[in-house]
Order: C-alpha cells, then structure tokens, then sequence
C-alpha cells in the first residue's frame, strides 16, 4: 500500500523520476499532477499510468479519470516537494555548481557538464529548468552518487534567486554576464546585478567558496564589490587583460581555423578552433578556471572541446543544399530574454 515514506524513499534513492509531463513518463517514473496554466495535472494521471508510471502525486480529488492504487494524495504537493528536496539535497556530498546571469546559463551548463561527465558521474538541470520548479525537479532527480551536480539558476523578477539558492546551496557559482533582459521588471542592468548578486550572498547561501564571474561592464564589476564585501574565500573574474584573472591574450587566423591563446590564473593555453565566437570562447574559459580551481585534468577540455555540439536553438549550423548551392543556416531560434 502507498504511504508519504515509501514514496520519499524511492525519489531519495533513485535518479530522474520525477516528470511532469505526461508525454515523458517511463517505467517506474512518478508523475506530479500540477495545477497548470489550462488544465490541472489530474487530467493526464490515466495516460501516465498507462505510459509506466509508478505512482502519481497530487493535491486535488477532483477531475480524475482513474481510480488506480499507484494514486497518492498530499495535502500540498509543493510543500511535500519542498520538504524532500531539502532532505535529498542534505544527503547529496558531491560538489554542487550553480550557474546564473543573464544569457549563455544552459549552454555553459551544458558544456560543463560535458567536459564533467568524460571522467565523473554528474547529475545536471534538464533543458532549462531553471525556475523554482525547476530547480526543484533537478534537486529530487539527483543522484546521490555523483561526483557533481550542476543547476541553472534563472530569474526574471526580484526576489528569485535568493529563494532558489536557499535549495541549491552551491558552493561554487559562475555568473556568466549582466545584460539587459527582463527589464520589465528589474528596469536597468544594475537592479540585475543586485539580483544576481545573492546567489553568492552568504546571508542566503552559506555554502559559497567560488565565485566565476564575467567582468567586463560596470555592472558585472559591482558584483566584485559585493564579493569582496561577502568575504568570498575564492574570486575569480573574466574579461580584459587589465583587469582580470582570465582572459583571451590572442586570436590568429590560420588557414580556415583559429588558434586562441588563453590566460587561466596565469597558465597558458592555446586552442584550434572552428570558430572565433566570443561567446563560445568564453564559454571554454569558464570551464578551464572551473577546471583549474578543482584540481582537475584540463586536458579533458583541451582535448574534446571541439566536440561539444552547440545546445539546439542556440547556435548549432545546419547545412541546406538550394539549388546547388550549399547554404548555412544558424540556429538562434531559442530566446527567453525579453
């Protein structure tokens, strides 16, 4: 028979269970019936069971369309999730990474956990979960064994990130630039930088050692003063050679290739690439000062880099053949930055 304990054992003890999306649902996933935007999850609880799922959760009695055993109740589903998330993330002894600013989050997530996976078990946000909710999911869908765990952080009104860090507790965070979105709300890059800014603030988050950060504005360099003001143990900035730890010293052309020298806290690295995207490069600095400060091999870096495939809809090249010309098409067609 079902009860609270033998479900929260089974999303502790188990990796990627939790869906909320009926479409999704595997053998012996747990489906979470939400209150949704037109309909509420109870809807699609008999689908779920018919796609495999071991139990659905869910805070209404009303609206559903199977009688099933696999079916428990709680009074509040979020404040049950809520409650687990905190006891899972208390049981997680991998290192955790938390990635926030205002544009690149996923993919430098995704990067990061490409070069972390070549050697380590890591568990990391889905797609773009990066709200509340979605930091929630990636919490519960952890495993415990990984050597690391890497979450988006994501905000686009006030207030956001203190109360997603207070779950994620990342002891190392990479802020990854201060630009102007979501400015009906936060109305100038300044207010941003304060938002982001508590994600490293110890006041919220008590965990933080590092913190990663791309430096190259006035208000990406008012995160420093706040650093410097938190007492972080470990600050380490990216941008201009002036003024930073990190930084691109050249690019050459040669032939159809680029080779990028970087400085890392004062190592050298050169880099052949297909590409001279700032972004991307910066995206790979990230990584290396990341690398560096753990005391891992870079050469997992300097040696796959290249095969890191942008995430879809943010970059990655088609190649069409139109009337016997072949023709580039760029994916840019993500964009949640208003």
């Amino acid at each position: 028979m079902l009860n609270k304990k033998l479900i929260e054992n089974y999303i502790i003890n188990n990796e990627n269970k939790l869906k909320i999306n009926s479409n999704e649902i595997a053998n012996g996933d747990i489906f979470l019936a939400l209150q949704g935007n037109n309909y509420h999850g109870n809807k699609f609880i008999k689908a779920s069971i018919n796609n495999g799922a071991k139990f659905c959760l869910t805070d209404k009695k009303n609206q559903i369309s199977s009688n099933s055993k696999k079916i428990f109740f709680v009074e509040n589903i979020f404040l049950f999730l809520n409650d687990l998330v905190k006891k899972k993330r208390k049981l997680f002894k991998g290192k955790v990474i938390g990635i926030t600013g205002s544009a690149g989050k996923t993919t430098l997530k995704e990067a990061l956990s490409f070069f972390l996976r070549k050697k380590y078990k890591v568990s990391s946000s889905y797609r773009s979960f990066n709200n509340f909710l979605g930091v929630i999911l990636t919490i519960l869908n952890m495993n415990l064994k990984a050597k690391f765990a890497v979450f988006e952080l994501g905000t686009n009104n006030f207030g956001e990130i203190k109360k997603i860090v207070q779950l994620v507790l990342p002891s190392q965070v990479i802020i990854t630039n201060i630009q102007s979105t979501h400015l009906e709300n936060f109305k100038n890059k300044r207010k941003i930088a304060i938002e982001k800014s508590n994600i490293f603030n110890p006041k919220y988050n008590p965990n933080i050692k590092l913190l990663i950060f791309l430096n190259v504005n006035k208000e990406e360099n008012l995160l420093l003063n706040y650093a410097h003001q938190y007492q972080i143990k470990k600050i380490i900035t990216i941008g201009q050679i002036q003024n930073s730890n990190c930084y691109i010293s050249e690019i050459k052309k040669k032939n159809n290739k680029y080779l990028v020298n970087l400085n890392i806290n004062k190592k050298n690295y050169t880099l052949t690439t297909n590409t001279n995207i700032l972004h991307r490069i910066r995206n790979i600095i990230f990584c290396l000062a990341l690398f560096n400060y753990n005391k891992l091999d870079v050469n997992i870096i300097l040696k796959n880099f290249n095969k890191f495939k942008p995430v879809v809809g943010r970059g990655l090249i088609y190649e069409k053949k139109i009337n016997n010309k072949k023709i580039k098409f760029i994916d840019e067609t993500y964009n949640a930055n208003p």
